[in-house]
């Protein structure tokens, strides 16, 4: 996971010092936020439904432009988040679990989306735009452990105060619905695929401050 955070900070700070060369129609972004993701999920297990929710802690990096010309710039949001606590009902019973009873407990999401600025001042932005999510759930218990990967689509509501020089206060929401899943969990005695067979739905709320390039 150290590798996944040093080549995400490596590329951003890239695209940034190569954004800052360019003569270009619009502002890059580029921040760090912190994140409270919320997600609910279902799938099935010996025919019976399970569901499950979740809140999360985390920290996102923040990659975008705002336009100078026009209304079109793009968002992109890298969340790195730690889950505190998750409830499941299953066959009528409800289990509830925090971050303690964990081996490994982590979500990752990567979000993009082309923005609508329908707002655009001087000292501001606001747009909002159909985004794709590609997301990732790692969990390990002492005797059951598992990884879905997850792909999604939903939208991004961004946005943006400036409040220092270059500098803006942000926040997004996005709302995802991730509706194909590749992902398996494995037991003492058994391994059984997730593939296919499970659906959720996050809120992506984010907080943070961004540098304009």
């Amino acid at each position: 996971m150290k590798k996944i955070i040093a080549i995400v900070f490596a590329f951003v700070f890239a695209m940034g010092a190569w954004s800052a060369t360019q003569e270009r129609p619009y502002y890059v972004l580029v921040g760090g936020a912190l994140s409270t993701p919320v997600q609910t999920e279902k799938t099935k297990y010996n025919g019976d439904e399970i569901s499950t929710s979740m809140t999360a802690i985390g920290f996102d990096f923040l990659f975008g432009s705002l336009p100078k010309e026009g209304n079109w710039g793009f968002i992109s949001n890298f969340s790195f988040a730690f889950p505190q606590s998750i409830t499941a009902k299953y066959k009528g019973e409800d289990y509830d679990v925090s971050k303690s009873d964990f081996k490994k407990l982590f979500l990752y999401d990567f979000t993009i989306a082309p923005e609508y600025f329908f707002l655009k001042k001087e000292n501001g932005f606001i747009g909002i735009g159909p985004a794709f999510n590609l997301s990732m759930f790692a969990w390990d218990l002492e005797y059951v452990n598992g990884m879905n990967y997850s792909f999604g689509l939903g939208a991004i509501l961004f946005g943006a105060l400036k409040f220092a020089g270059p500098m803006y206060l942000f926040a997004n929401v996005s709302g995802i619905y991730n509706f194909y899943t590749i992902g398996s969990v494995r037991t003492a005695y058994d391994t059984y695929s997730t593939s296919g067979a499970l659906t959720n739905f996050a809120l992506l709320p984010a907080f943070g401050i961004c540098l304009s390039l």
